[in-house]
Protein backbone atom coordinates (compact mmCIF):
# COMPACT_ATOMS: atom_id res chain seq x y z
CA UNK A 1 0.00 0.00 0.00
CA UNK A 2 1.47 3.23 -0.87
CA UNK A 3 -0.39 6.69 -1.66
CA UNK A 4 2.68 8.12 -3.02
CA UNK A 5 3.91 5.47 -5.73
CA UNK A 6 6.96 7.37 -7.11
CA UNK A 7 8.84 7.47 -3.68
CA UNK A 8 8.04 3.93 -2.71
CA UNK A 9 11.16 1.95 -2.61
CA UNK A 10 9.80 -0.88 -4.97
CA UNK A 11 8.33 1.49 -7.20
CA UNK A 12 9.82 0.89 -11.57
CA UNK A 13 7.85 3.61 -12.96
CA UNK A 14 5.21 2.97 -15.46
CA UNK A 15 4.87 2.15 -18.96
CA UNK A 16 4.89 5.08 -21.33
CA UNK A 17 1.28 6.34 -21.90
CA UNK A 18 -0.04 4.35 -18.41
CA UNK A 19 -2.48 6.53 -16.62
CA UNK A 20 -0.11 8.13 -13.60
CA UNK A 21 -0.63 6.21 -10.68
CA UNK A 22 -1.38 8.58 -7.59
CA UNK A 23 -2.42 5.84 -5.06
CA UNK A 24 -1.82 1.95 -4.97
CA UNK A 25 -2.91 -1.51 -3.06
CA UNK A 26 -1.70 -4.20 -4.07
CA UNK A 27 -3.41 -6.99 -2.09
CA UNK A 28 -2.05 -11.07 -2.24
CA UNK A 29 -4.82 -13.61 -2.86
CA UNK A 30 -3.65 -16.43 -0.49
CA UNK A 31 -4.71 -20.56 -1.20
CA UNK A 32 -3.54 -22.50 2.29
CA UNK A 33 -0.65 -19.89 3.13
CA UNK A 34 0.77 -19.30 -0.33
CA UNK A 35 0.29 -16.31 -2.18
CA UNK A 36 -1.32 -17.47 -5.98
CA UNK A 37 -2.23 -13.54 -7.19
CA UNK A 38 -2.48 -10.64 -6.43
CA UNK A 39 -4.68 -7.74 -7.27
CA UNK A 40 -4.33 -4.00 -7.39
CA UNK A 41 -6.03 -0.97 -7.10
CA UNK A 42 -4.83 2.74 -8.13
CA UNK A 43 -6.04 6.26 -7.47
CA UNK A 44 -8.39 6.16 -4.72
CA UNK A 45 -10.08 9.77 -4.53
CA UNK A 46 -8.53 9.81 -1.10
CA UNK A 47 -5.43 8.14 0.90
CA UNK A 48 -5.55 4.25 1.04
CA UNK A 49 -5.89 2.94 4.64
CA UNK A 50 -5.38 -0.76 6.43
CA UNK A 51 -9.22 -0.51 6.62
CA UNK A 52 -9.45 -1.09 2.61
CA UNK A 53 -7.44 -3.95 2.68
CA UNK A 54 -9.56 -5.30 5.47
CA UNK A 55 -12.72 -4.47 3.61
CA UNK A 56 -12.00 -6.32 0.78
CA UNK A 57 -10.55 -9.00 2.47
CA UNK A 58 -13.94 -11.04 1.84
CA UNK A 59 -13.06 -10.80 -1.95
CA UNK A 60 -9.73 -12.34 -1.40
CA UNK A 61 -10.77 -14.81 0.37
CA UNK A 62 -13.57 -15.53 -2.31
CA UNK A 63 -10.94 -15.24 -5.31
CA UNK A 64 -8.65 -17.89 -3.36
CA UNK A 65 -11.37 -19.99 -3.07
CA UNK A 66 -11.48 -19.99 -7.05
CA UNK A 67 -7.84 -21.66 -7.54
CA UNK A 68 -9.73 -25.08 -5.55
CA UNK A 69 -12.35 -25.76 -7.97
CA UNK A 70 -12.07 -28.09 -10.05
CA UNK A 71 -15.23 -30.58 -10.91
CA UNK A 72 -18.63 -29.36 -10.97
CA UNK A 73 -19.65 -30.50 -7.43
CA UNK A 74 -16.34 -27.72 -5.89
CA UNK A 75 -17.85 -25.45 -8.77
CA UNK A 76 -21.18 -25.12 -7.09
CA UNK A 77 -19.74 -24.95 -3.60
CA UNK A 78 -17.09 -22.36 -5.14
CA UNK A 79 -20.65 -19.92 -6.57
CA UNK A 80 -22.37 -20.28 -2.84
CA UNK A 81 -19.01 -19.41 -1.14
CA UNK A 82 -18.26 -16.68 -3.24
CA UNK A 83 -22.24 -15.37 -2.62
CA UNK A 84 -22.01 -15.85 0.85
CA UNK A 85 -18.37 -13.60 1.07
CA UNK A 86 -20.25 -11.03 -1.21
CA UNK A 87 -23.07 -10.82 1.27
CA UNK A 88 -20.81 -10.20 3.86
CA UNK A 89 -19.02 -7.52 2.15
CA UNK A 90 -22.11 -5.53 1.71
CA UNK A 91 -23.55 -6.26 5.11
CA UNK A 92 -20.26 -4.72 6.08
CA UNK A 93 -20.41 -2.05 3.56
CA UNK A 94 -23.61 -0.84 5.14
CA UNK A 95 -23.10 -1.48 9.00
CA UNK A 96 -19.92 0.76 7.80
CA UNK A 97 -21.59 3.87 5.99
CA UNK A 98 -20.14 2.80 2.72
CA UNK A 99 -23.35 3.21 0.40
CA UNK A 100 -22.03 0.81 -1.91
CA UNK A 101 -19.38 -1.32 -3.37
CA UNK A 102 -17.85 -1.70 -6.84
CA UNK A 103 -16.34 -4.35 -8.06
CA UNK A 104 -14.81 -4.59 -11.53
CA UNK A 105 -13.90 -7.66 -13.42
Amino acid sequence: MTNEPSQHAASKGTPSGHPRIMRFLGLPIRLQGNVVGMIGLANKLNDYEQSDATFLQPLLDALGALFIADDESASSDLEQAVLDHADKALYEAKKSGRNRVVWGV
